[in-house]
C-alpha cells in the first residue's frame, strides 16, 4: 500500500504539467536532488525508496513555494472571447485564447511584486 501511494506521488510530480515549474526551480539550483527525482522510473522502485527521504520532499515543497500560483476560471476566458472561427482555422481561436489569458494574468499580477512569468502556475478552474 505505501509503495503504491509513492509511486502515485511520484507519477503526480513528474507529470509535464509541473515540468516548466522544476525546470525553473533547477534553473537556480543546479545541484538539487529533484533532478534525479525527475528521472526516477516507478515500474520499479525497489532499491530506490531510501531515496525519497525527508530532504527531497522538503526540496519539493520549496520548489513549489517559488511559484506564484493563478486560478483562472474558464468563465474568465470565455467572457473576454467573441467572435466566429472557422473550422479550418482553429489557430486563430488559439492566438485569442492565448492573448485574453495574458491580459487576465496581467490585470491578476498588476497589484503584486515584480514576478517573473516563469514563476507564474495556472491552475485553470471552473
Amino acid at each position: 500500500m505505501l509503495r503504491k501511494g509513492i509511486k502515485e506521488y511520484i507519477e503526480k510530480i513528474q507529470n509535464p504539467r509541473f515540468k516548466s515549474l522544476f525546470n525553473n526551480y533547477l534553473a537556480y539550483n543546479e545541484n538539487s536532488i529533484i533532478k534525479n527525482f525527475l528521472d526516477l522510473k516507478t515500474d520499479n522502485l525497489n532499491g530506490n525508496l531510501d531515496y525519497i527521504d525527508e530532504n527531497l520532499v522538503s526540496e519539493i515543497n520549496r520548489a513549489f513555494s517559488n511559484t506564484h500560483p493563478l486560478k483562472i476560471s474558464v468563465e474568465e476566458i470565455v467572457a473576454e472571447l467573441n467572435g466566429t472561427y472557422p473550422v479550418t482555422e482553429l489557430d486563430l481561436l488559439a492566438q485569442d485564447i492565448k492573448e485574453r489569458v495574458m491580459e487576465i494574468i496581467e490585470r491578476k499580477i498588476r497589484e503584486m511584486e515584480k514576478i517573473n512569468y516563469n514563476d507564474i502556475i495556472i491552475n485553470l478552474v471552473n
